[in-house]
């Protein structure tokens, strides 16, 4: 067995840290010079340790002995990298044979079996081991900087592979977007910008690199001619220059920037805290042009509506077999066609065109025939072929005795319109396509409950068919809600404007569902709001709860008895009852007593959160004296606490302490307290426990000058199956059920434990009783 050499030791541990701790540091993006790094570092160790080789092995996926989530990060000792990964593999199936927990030995991480490899964790997550071929397993206390160094390295490399995955999918998003992103860092150099971006500036991208100044690439964008608003003179461009870097530095608004290509750009930047100038660039050139043809257009129109007779719509009047006899100067503006041009011509012979409706066409013919007045929208085509949206109101003229004697024809161009409405109709269809996609329920009420509309999603949940659906109401849909529910639920949405979340059961014979509803109104200009519910289906969440529920019920009650039997056996032998026990013997009963009492304890913490859980806690509360029971409980706790030398102390501020509550709970809270307080000292303190009054209850506190807990832990400490991280927490293991277990029995007492803690100051916990009537 190897031992450490201790000459020197602390000047090499020295220097082995620091490589770690700069290690952790490093990037990881090349990990080939990582690894070689570590080869340095863990020949150093292999020196200290004296060991015939070393190996360090990184577990990417935390799953040791899974060869497709595990590589080898380091080795020493070894001719080459490919003998150390054989060597690696073997002590992998080694460790995969020993991590179970009846194998894993006393030491932390170490297992049993092969005491010379070390493995490495952070947070329950198996982040890798180190083997020292060798190594004794007492020796690893003296290595502990080096192990644990070597987990916060690891940490740090799986933290940021994370980061760096995170990133990846932030940077692939911004590619397959159509705007141009780019940061630029504190000191206004690039940092990132995806290729939509350079593809904008092109006469500057081969400049856009990392690290390349923000003033350099406009300056040789503006030497380009890539910025027509730029000006032409060298005054004009610096003039140009200074102002757009003054407004990138300091962003308070939007610019709108011109380029070559006659492209239009919109430019929105913003700083960060930390000084980085986040960019966005969209072409706007398509809403610039119809900015500007809607500019020339109503320039026009103020221009041309001085010398209109009476309107800007088309005015044509026809004999009575539809020939133009007469038509208005806007009837030219509109078509294209001048008065010569379309007198004595019907306007269906130069206006309409193969995108005409046909249908549309019969139907105006017609009318015309009968004399009928109407009013159609039809496709239409100017002098130019450019198509357009007709709106056509027609109106026959009689003369006194009724005779058809003329068509009075007025034409709109409502292209903008129709274009708006058939983009509104495709948006719709859209929407309503992704509405009926979505995988959860989609239920759209009026806001006095009554039924609007749903999709696919919700059907299937409800069990119901949307015609079923048309004559129900929010009451009948949720009827297995109770109404006062419904009825402050529909009220909150009211007054609100939005509700939820609720869990509901939706059922429809032997169907049922359960799920979770959320609501919200939408109000939208020109139609009534609509409440939106959105549900989202827990039934099998629900169902796999039940069944775990279930299951460790029943394994938990399995377990009692063959727990219990064993307890009563092993304190049959401890008593002498088969005869008289060697020292030896009488050690390895009170081992599996003390192991076999551990267990019944995390079994009756099992069943005591799962009633908790399922709402089956009884309490059975009795007035009894606190003082007396505080007295008790801390006498008899004394005992455990006597082979580490901690004082337990009770103290009182009231003469007499009488309360109503279930007395086993209240002394299962007690000892859980004690015990925690105690396992969590150190030798030779102190564990105090405190009655006094406050609010006219009574005040139980219980302090330790243990190690304290982190601040980060504290909302998290009643929490199921927490445990709060610490070095050495493997030795003083537990369920973490105890404290959950504790403010749950508190609770249905209505009090709450409070605590008060500081690293290395201790810990304190108090509750409250009620005074007996």
């Amino acid at each position: 067995m190897v031992r450490i050499d201790n000459r020197n030791l602390d000047r090499d541990l020295l220097e082995i840290l620091t490589a770690l701790h700069q290690d952790s540091l490093r990037d990881i993006t090349n990990d080939e010079q990582s690894f070689k790094r570590f080869d340095d570092t863990l020949e150093k160790i292999r020196r200290v340790a004296g060991s015939r080789c070393a190996i360090l092995a990184e577990a990417i996926h935390n799953n040791i002995g899974e060869k497709a989530g595990c590589e080898l990060a380091g080795h020493a000792g070894f001719d080459s990298r490919e003998t150390a990964f054989v060597y690696l593999t073997q002590t992998l199936e080694k460790a995969a044979q020993n991590v179970s927990a009846d194998k894993v030995g006393h030491c932390d991480h170490i297992l049993s079996d092969y005491e010379d490899v070390y493995v490495l964790e952070h947070q329950g997550d198996v982040l890798g081991l180190l083997r020292l071929d060798g190594l004794a397993a007492a020796d690893w206390k003296r290595l502990a900087p080096v192990t644990e160094a070597f987990t916060t390295a690891f940490a740090s490399r799986a933290r940021r592979r994370e980061l760096y995955e995170q990133l990846d999918v932030f940077k692939e998003a911004f590619e397959a977007t159509a705007e141009g992103y780019v940061i630029y860092d504190p000191e206004d150099r690039l940092y990132y910008c995806n290729t939509a971006y350079k593809n904008l500036y092109d006469k500057s991208r081969h400049l856009m690199k990392i690290g390349a100044r923000f003033e350099d690439i406009l300056r040789h964008g503006l030497e380009q001619g890539q910025y027509l608003e730029a000006g032409d003179t060298p005054e004009e461009h610096e003039f140009w220059l200074q102002a757009r870097l003054m407004v990138h530095r300091r962003p308070t608004h939007s610019v709108i920037q011109r380029i070559d290509n006659d492209r239009w750009l919109k430019i929105e930047e913003r700083k960060t805290e930390r000084g980085y100038t986040v960019g966005v660039r969209a072409d706007v050139t398509e809403i610039k042009q119809n900015e500007e043809a809607l500019r020339k257009s109503e320039m026009e129109a103020s221009r041309l509506a001085l010398v209109a007779s009476k309107t800007n719509n088309s005015v044509i009047i026809t004999n009575e077999k539809g020939t133009v006899e007469w038509v208005n100067d806007a009837f030219t503006r509109i078509t294209g066609y001048t008065s010569d041009e379309i007198i004595g011509k019907k306007p269906g012979e130069l206006l309409q065109g193969p995108g005409t409706d046909p249908d549309a066409i019969s139907y105006m013919r017609s009318s015309l025939a009968a004399a009928h007045p109407f009013k159609q929208t039809i496709f239409n085509y100017d002098k130019s072929g450019k198509p357009f949206w007709n709106q056509i109101e027609v109106q026959p003229i009689f003369d006194d005795e009724g005779h058809l004697t003329n068509f009075i024809v007025i034409e709109q161009d409502v292209t903008r319109e129709k274009t708006s409405e058939l983009a509104l109709k495709r948006s719709e269809l859209k929407f309503r396509y992704v509405v009926d996609m979505a995988p959860v329920g989609i239920l759209q009420t009026a806001t006095d409950g009554r039924f609007v509309d749903c999709n696919e999603t919700f059907q299937k949940l409800s069990f119901s068919m949307k015609n079923e659906l048309i004559s129900q109401d929010f009451h009948q849909i949720f009827a297995k809600m109770p109404a006062a529910e419904r009825e402050d639920y529909l009220k909150h949405v009211e007054e609100e404007g939005h509700a939820g979340p609720v869990e509901v059961s939706l059922k429809s014979g032997v169907r049922e569902s359960s799920v979770v509803i959320n609501s919200l109104i939408v109000n939208i200009p020109g139609s009534m709001p609509i409440v939106w519910t959105i549900l989202q289906d827990i039934t099998e969440r629900k169902r796999i709860e039940r069944l775990k529920s279930e299951f460790i019920s029943v394994v938990s009650h399995e377990l009692r008895t063959p727990i219990t039997a064993m307890i009563g056996s092993i304190g049959l032998l401890e008593g002498g009852v088969f005869g008289t026990l060697s020292e030896k013997q009488t050690a390895m009963l009170k081992l599996a007593s003390s192991n076999a009492a551990r267990l019944k304890t995390m079994v009756d913490d099992i069943l005591d959160s799962e009633k908790i859980e399922t709402g089956n806690l009884i309490l059975e509360p009795e007035e009894f004296d606190l003082i007396e029971l505080l007295s008790k409980t801390v006498e008899e706790f004394r005992p455990y606490c006597a082979d580490r030398e901690i004082s337990v102390e009770f103290s009182t501020a009231v003469p007499e302490a009488r309360t109503v509550a279930d007395r086993g709970r209240i002394e299962q809270i007690i000892l859980n307290l004690l015990s925690n307080a105690a396992k969590f000292s150190a030798d030779n303190s102190a564990v105090t426990v405190a009655l006094d009054e406050s609010e006219g209850n009574f005040r139980l506190t219980i302090s330790d000058e243990g190690a304290g807990i982190p601040s980060e832990a504290l909302p998290h400490l009643f929490d199921r199956f927490y445990q709060v991280d610490g070095s050495d927490k493997r030795s003083r293991q537990g369920t973490g059920l105890g404290l959950s277990i504790c403010q749950a029995i508190a609770k249905a007492h209505g009090a709450e434990i409070e605590v008060e803690s500081e690293v290395g100051c201790g810990s304190t916990f108090r509750f409250n009783l009620p005074r007996a009537a």
